[in-house]
């Protein structure tokens, strides 16, 4: 039970739970070393609250929440040391609003991107993995219309 505890508080924050439930599992999946791969719950036969992910390691790979089977909530991916990599929100099983890519560190940032309802929306940046640098900085408009607005790549030789 003990165990157990962190993932129904994370559950709770995750996923409303103003319904009956008349089914649950936790769903447990391991290696033949006994390390965790998939852990979350399954009511009435949907995926609900808090889902983690694991590397062949152990260590944490994805966390992500659903409502009703849909993913619903943030969205954390990891790198190793458990330093984020990467972290967005879902809604209705769609990207939703600002999601962050970080390079080795997470002080730096690879990507910042932005969605609504699934659709690339606003200033988009990514930037350079060595020294930081802006690298392109492009605008979404109406119907995903990419318009760029600094592009500082190298130029590809022919």
């Amino acid at each position: 039970m003990v165990m157990l505890l962190p993932l129904l508080i994370s559950l709770f924050n995750c996923s409303s739970q103003d319904k009956k439930i008349s089914e649950y599992v936790f769903i447990k999946d391991t290696l033949k070393n006994g390390l965790i791969l998939v852990k979350g719950l399954i009511i009435d036969g949907k995926k609900e609250g808090l889902w983690n992910e694991y590397n062949n390691d152990g260590t944490l790979f994805v966390t992500e929440c659903y409502k009703g089977n849909k993913l619903n909530g943030q969205y954390v991916a990891y790198r190793e040391y458990g330093w984020i990599f990467t972290i967005g929100q879902y809604k209705d099983d769609l990207k939703e609003g600002a999601w962050i890519t970080f390079n080795k560190y997470p002080s730096d940032t690879l990507f910042k991107r932005y969605y609504s309802k699934g659709k690339k929306v606003g200033i988009w940046e990514e930037y350079d993995d060595h020294n930081g640098r802006l690298r392109l900085r492009l605008r979404y408009g109406l119907n995903e219309k990419e318009e760029v607005l600094v592009d500082n790549r190298l130029p590809v030789p022919n």
